[in-house]
């Protein structure tokens, strides 16, 4: 049993660093940004540009709001709160590139620091998602008409310096990410191995009642985390990946993928597809139509993209084609005619 408790000790001590790392990262990034933003507004005042440097001191302003409420709150509270952050982040960097493209163009390479600032937060495919809704917007700023942009200066310095201001707050916010995305892989690669090496380490010390105990109890919570968030049927998505299922439940895909195999001698894609496949078998149960396109339409609703791929899963699942499967069912539907006939007798 402490051999148990060291297990979850672990564990516990890896997350707590992981998302303290996380917690310094944002909070020294609004610092970082703080400060920049008052030297270029201090910039914006000397040189006569007044009311640009009060809109953006108001920014300013938030921006220190924001950083007090991340010193005071955990990061187990936080983490629900970052996509509502980057979400305002990002609207906020797009008005600031709408009212100085048309004086200082050069602001629009901050859009090229998102992903970067992200990347550790998401799964690869949200990434990507994020990156093409920015390039959108990026896209629609720049399409527009040259006299929509306003003129936000009322003195025009020398465009030199803005561009050496410009780039010098790009190197110094992107030399920033770099070394946090570097951090926070090292950390992660750290605790993996950490994860490793207990795990080997208990593998030759206990005997196999308490290996057995160990595993079942560091791996029941999270599987049964895994059935109740299935509940909401994320499965549906064609490109539902462990990388999803471990963002959600903030843990990682070793994890997971152990949770499931110990749970139900699965690996993850196995386990996702039974889901699927008795998704279908229901629906089929409930719908008398079984035509070509009801039979699309339910499989791909259920998250698959091919037939071949559907009939091929649902073969090693069922032991039959999804045809077969469903010509059962339609013997079951119709009666009996023997049976049929002696309820008629009976009835005369």
């Amino acid at each position: 049993m402490m051999k148990l408790n060291g297990i979850k000790e672990n564990e516990d001590h890896n997350m707590s660093s992981l998302n303290n790392l996380f917690k310094r990262y944002i909070l020294h990034y609004n610092l970082i940004l703080v400060t920049v933003l008052l030297i270029h507004e201090t910039f914006f005042y000397f040189e006569g540009n007044t009311n640009i440097a009060m809109v953006m001191f108001s920014f300013t302003l938030f921006l220190i709001l924001v950083t007090v409420v991340v010193y005071k709150l955990d990061y187990f509270i936080l983490r629900y709160l970052i996509t509502y952050y980057i979400v305002v982040h990002i609207t906020l960097l797009n008005i600031l590139i709408f009212a100085f493209l048309k004086n200082t163009p050069e602001v629009s390479v901050f859009i090229l620091l998102i992903p970067f600032g992200i990347y550790n937060f998401y799964s690869f495919k949200t990434v990507i998602y994020c990156i093409v809704t920015i390039m959108l917007s990026f896209l629609t700023i720049v399409s527009l008409p040259e006299h929509y942009y306003p003129d936000v200066l009322q003195v025009h310095y020398s465009a030199y310096v803005g561009t050496i201001k410009i780039i010098s707050t790009f190197f110094i916010i992107g030399i920033f990410l770099l070394y946090y995305n570097i951090l926070i892989s090292n950390e992660k690669v750290k605790i993996y191995l950490r994860n490793s090496s207990i795990m080997h380490k208990n593998d030759t010390t206990l005997d196999e009642e308490d290996y057995t105990a160990a595993i079942n109890e560091t791996y029941t919570a999270l599987y049964e985390q895994i059935i109740d968030h299935f509940k909401s049927e994320p499965w549906k998505d064609p490109d539902f990946l462990a990388q999803d299922l471990a963002e959600s439940l903030n843990t990682n895909t070793t994890y997971i993928s152990r949770a499931i195999n110990i749970n139900t001698g699965m690996n993850f894609k196995t386990f996702v597809n039974s889901y699927r496949i008795n998704y279908i078998k229901e629906e089929l149960k409930k719908d008398n139509n079984y035509n070509r396109y009801t039979l699309m339409y339910i499989y791909t609703s259920a998250g698959f993209r091919h037939q071949s791929t559907f009939n091929k899963t649902f073969k090693q699942f069922e032991n039959m084609t999804p045809s077969e499967f469903i010509n059962s069912l339609l013997k079951r539907e119709m009666p009996d005619p023997i049976e049929e006939m002696k309820v008629i007798n009976s009835a005369e």
